[in-house]
């Protein structure tokens, strides 16, 4: 039996909107845009894409700050700037509490600072 043209485009939008959904999750905002666009070519007036779309686009700026303070965060560590430091890294925690990716940074800092005085 031949799928028919809307079961297709149905199962592609399905698609769209899961892999929207599991990227949001793992926080790739860009990729979850795209796969919300996808989803939306096929159906425009889906709320379920829309919104995922939606809350993609808001994130997406606050992931750009979030790596912006921790790569300062680690920038400032190799620099024995422990302050400076350890202050991305609360900014960036900020953003995302529980990250494990601060938590990391946050430990090496107070290792290096110890050792380093």
């Amino acid at each position: 039996m031949t799928p028919t043209k809307e079961s297709v485009a149905e199962a592609r939008f399905n698609s769209g909107v899961t892999r929207a959904q599991q990227h949001f999750k793992e926080n790739h905002y860009a990729l979850a845009v795209q796969a919300s666009e996808e989803a939306l070519r096929i159906k425009p007036d889906e709320a379920t894409a829309r919104k995922l779309l939606d809350d993609a686009k808001a994130a997406w700026p606050l992931e750009e700050q979030f790596k912006e303070a921790l790569a300062r965060s680690v920038s400032m560590l190799k620099q024995k700037k422990w302050t400076d430091a350890r202050r991305a890294a609360e900014d960036a925690q900020r953003i995302k509490p529980g990250d494990e990716r601060v938590a990391r940074v946050k430990k090496r800092i107070d290792e290096w600072e110890s050792y380093f005085r």
